[in-house]
């Protein structure tokens, strides 16, 4: 039986169209400046087209350069088959398809002076796994280090409105895949977001000090709104570190303020820059339930993190594993389970410890072998904190547990 969060890979929709001879366009055809990037500025303003069917234009004529210059009228003719004289918005299509260049130089000018770059869909440097999801971005703004996209990615997201836990598991998974050399993408969100990237800025184990470092990319935050603007503005400091060691990227030009409906559409880019999506907690209406169908769409594998089923937090992620999502047991069957290389062995030490939990491993340590029933007795602590204290400690592979007893997993 397949499950709905382990799919195949959604394939690509549409094909370059034939290049018909359309009628000659009588708009006059102005020459701005020979720069490839306001060309797929221009594109990227016309509103009306899938990035999909500004691609096949854009292969039909070469770039978008040759969109430019073939006018409304032959573009009307290859994307409808109809002429322009004739289509029933044929007004509209004109408008539309204007030679007019001031948006897209004035966004460019915005682009020079803050250091955002992008990439079109046409060009190499794009990233290709978002080539396989079914509406990629016609062009991908970015700014802070330049990400190397072919680099292992893993999204990690969850509630605004997070557990102490949740925070605690995202800031410890963002920092255990960043260590493995894997790039951590979210959304920058209050809360799990936020804790997945200090993770994985934390855990980066080049540390941004050295050229390669600061190429890759450590952390990626993917925006619904433009690159030049901080949101949640909470989030500032935040953001000002991840432009040092890390990436904001948006489909949407700078300057756009944050709007409801970007966000939905921007998860679609966090799954697809990503092999993987961990959910780490979620209610009933969380945008990360969003993340992980879209996922699931694009053939990734699903991650959650169990929660105590008496928490409005851990509704989705528990209803996830309940419908097929890969339950996270320890931050490191994340990797195995992509069949990543486990590169990092963090060690912790007695000074990452909280009291209680130092206690308890020197208990088990002692026993050579312990019950949660033993420890509760000798520790004079409930069998629920034990629980607890041996989940978070599983967790972070300091103990393991095999036939009912806990044993220290490494020495």
């Amino acid at each position: 039986m397949k499950h709905p969060y382990r799919t195949p890979a959604a394939g690509r929709t549409g094909s370059v169209p034939p290049k018909d001879e359309g009628p000659a366009h009588g708009l006059p055809v102005c020459a701005p400046q020979e720069n490839k990037l306001i060309y797929d500025l221009w594109m990227d303003s016309i509103r009306g087209l899938s990035p999909q069917k500004k691609r096949e234009l854009a292969e039909r004529w070469g770039g978008s350069r040759g969109v430019f210059e073939a006018g409304a009228a032959e573009i009307c003719f290859a994307a409808t088959g109809k002429n322009l004289r004739e289509h029933p918005e044929g007004e509209r299509w004109k408008a539309v398809f204007s030679t007019d260049m001031d948006q897209p130089e004035r966004v460019l000018a915005v682009m020079e002076k803050k250091g955002i770059r992008a990439a079109a869909l046409t060009d190499p440097d794009y990233p290709a796994s978002l080539l396989e999801i079914q509406d990629p971005p016609w062009l991908l703004y970015y700014r802070g280090c330049r990400p190397v996209w072919d680099r292992a990615g893993f999204g990690v997201v969850g509630a605004r409105h997070c557990t102490e836990y949740g925070r605690w598991a995202a800031f410890e998974l963002g920092g255990m895949l960043a260590g493995a050399g894997i790039t951590v993408i979210s959304g920058m969100a209050a809360g799990i977001d936020a804790e997945a990237h200090r993770g994985a800025l934390r855990g980066d184990r080049d540390g941004g000090k050295d050229r390669s470092a600061r190429e890759r990319a450590a952390t990626i935050a993917v925006f619904g709104c433009g690159v030049d603007i901080c949101y949640p503005r909470s989030n500032s400091k935040l953001m000002g570190e991840i432009l040092e060691r890390g990436a904001v990227v948006s489909e949407v030009p700078p300057g756009t303020e944050p709007r409801p409906y970007f966000f939905p559409r921007r998860n679609r880019i966090i799954s697809g820059l990503s092999s993987g999506v961990a959910v780490m907690e979620a209610g009933l209406r969380s945008g990360s339930l969003i993340t992980a169908g879209l996922a699931a769409e694009q053939g990734r594998d699903v991650f959650a993190l169990p929660g105590d089923i008496s928490r409005q937090a851990s509704i989705g992620t528990n209803m996830l594993i309940r419908d097929g999502a890969v339950p996270i047991v320890a931050f490191a069957d994340v990797l195995e389970e992509l069949g990543l290389p486990i590169e990092n062995d963090r060690n912790f030490t007695v000074r990452e410890l909280g009291k209680d939990e130092l206690e308890l491993v020197r208990e088990v340590s002692a026993c050579g072998g312990a019950t949660v029933d033993l420890l509760a007795l000798r520790l004079g602590f409930s069998v629920g904190k034990v629980n607890a204290l041996v989940t978070v400690l599983e967790m972070k592979g300091i103990l393991r547990t095999a036939l009912g007893k806990i044993f220290i997993a490494k020495s």
